[in-house]
């Protein structure tokens, strides 16, 4: 899939003070290819998980990739992560836990995949 990428720059040899330029990439630069995954951490009431650490691992390997903390307004983690099978746990002290695996194959529409766990 074909993507471009527009920036402006005032680099030497322009044709004014500030020029557009338009890169076109044929394939992608990121190998393997990653999905954004957002994640929204809720409480059993439907309202954000403020806060919840969040801590997403290799199914098969138990790697860590990452632990972050849900945004303190919205309750969303996001990530970028390679076609593969994972685990999530999250944590919150106050409100309970989630501990779940998920899939990202790759093909996800948009390059997008939005999870929603609610802690217990």
């Amino acid at each position: 899939m074909e993507k471009k990428l527009y920036f402006v720059s005032n680099k030497p040899g322009g044709y004014g003070e500030t020029d557009i330029y338009k890169i076109t990439f044929k394939q992608s630069i990121i190998d393997p290819p990653c999905v954004f995954v957002k994640i929204r951490v809720m409480t059993t009431s439907g309202l954000p998980a403020k806060e919840a650490i969040c801590t997403v691992t290799k199914k098969s390997t138990g790697e860590l990739l990452g632990t972050l903390m849900s945004n303190t307004s919205t309750g969303i983690v996001n990530y970028s992560l390679p076609a593969g099978d994972y685990r999530i746990k999250i944590r919150s002290p106050k409100i309970g836990k989630a501990d779940e695996d998920f899939e990202i194959k790759g093909d996800e529409p948009g390059g997008k995949k939005v999870l929603v766990y609610v802690l217990k």
